[in-house]
């Protein structure tokens, strides 16, 4: 496992830093924890889960009398439902927390890149000014500085705007406590055979348990009626039903078979396209290195570090970016599984994660 932080926070630190204390900052597992704990949503779901949970074994136990294989799959089918609707609930607020999780630490490198802009504006203004007076400028030259100013100040303002939009909307995501993100997300690569997993997938599907447990019931239904000699209406019905539950069964299977094909393909690209941003990132870490050397050396101004600053810092947006695509399309994946989110390698302490087998 790669788990890689946001290189300007080593360099500069976020826009905020200044305004928490280290012991203000959460990792992605602690915030996906406190917000499956805050949350009322997935509160509510667990309720109704553990509720689930008792009728499905009241009716084990009423069943005890009866012995009848219908309400004992029919209980096992209800439970099964109520695990799906749960687990979805769960995914909901996972993603919802690497999202906002990721997209709270872009806006501070956001703010970064305004700000530095709208100083570069301020002094590009001032100096069309001087050249004005000297006559080397046009006073075209100086209204469209002023239109840049009045362009940046406008960005800087809304990246501040949205900087505390994002820190609201995570805090009241956490259930009101103050935290920032520490910035780190990890990076699992996928190495399992799509084949395999396709097999594994069909097999533990919750989906196609359920599709499978319908086939059964609908089955012991039509068992019934005939040992009734029921009415030929009545037979021909229940044999539909058992033909459009074979046929939901298949559709089933080929469902999951393409939503996780599509899911694996997807983790797939997002991985090139973080890898491409690894490489613009490496490549600009090390021209602002160079361009920093030679402003020591007399060979480049102040401005041109400042541009070459920017440069890194948009080069690590699009990086903390394509990341967080790569993290959403693994969990999507997870979710095409039906797995439990909650549990995924991506949202585990650092000592707990180990790559994908």
């Amino acid at each position: 496992m790669v788990l890689v932080g946001l290189m300007v926070l080593a360099t500069t630190g976020l826009a905020g830093a200044q305004q928490v204390s280290a012991a203000q900052q959460i990792s992605l597992p602690e915030a996906v924890a406190l917000a499956l704990q805050e949350d009322i949503g997935h509160q509510i779901a667990l309720v109704q889960w553990d509720n689930a949970k008792v009728a499905y074994e009241r009716s084990l136990a009423d069943n005890l009398l009866t012995g009848s294989a219908y309400n004992a799959r029919l209980a096992e089918y209800t439970l099964k439902q109520a695990d799906t609707e749960y687990r979805g609930k769960v995914a909901d607020v996972v993603v919802e927390t690497v999202t906002q999780f990721a997209d709270l630490a872009q806006a501070d490198l956001t703010l970064q890149i305004r700000e530095k802009e709208l100083a570069l504006a301020k002094k590009q203004l001032e100096l069309t000014r001087q050249k004005r007076a000297t006559q080397n400028a046009s006073e075209l030259d100086v209204l469209e500085a002023e239109s840049a100013l009045a362009t940046a100040e406008a960005n800087y303002q809304q990246a501040n705007d949205n900087l505390a939009q994002a820190r609201r909307n995570f805090q009241f995501l956490l259930g009101g406590h103050r935290a920032l993100p520490d910035g780190n997300l990890p990076f699992v690569p996928l190495t399992v055979d799509l084949d395999d997993l396709l097999q594994r997938a069909i097999a533990e599907s919750v989906t196609v348990k359920q599709a499978e447990e319908n086939v059964e019931l609908v089955s012991l239904d039509l068992e019934q009626l005939e040992l009734e000699q029921a009415a030929p209406l009545v037979l021909r019905e229940a044999r539909n039903k058992v033909k459009l539950a074979q046929l939901q069964l298949a559709q089933a299977k080929e469902r999951i078979t393409n939503e996780v094909t599509s899911a694996y393909n997807s983790v797939n690209q997002a991985a090139r396209r973080y890898r491409s941003a690894q490489q613009s990132l490496e490549l600009e870490t090390r021209t602002f290195a160079i361009t920093k050397q030679q402003l020591e050396a007399g060979l480049k101004t102040a401005d041109e570090l400042d541009r070459a600053q920017i440069a890194l810092w948009q080069a690590t947006s699009a990086e903390l970016s394509a990341r967080k695509d790569y993290v959403l399309a693994y969990l999507a994946f997870e979710r095409s599984l039906d797995r439990d989110l909650s549990a995924s390698v991506l949202v585990q302490p650092p000592a707990e994660v180990t790559p994908e087998d």
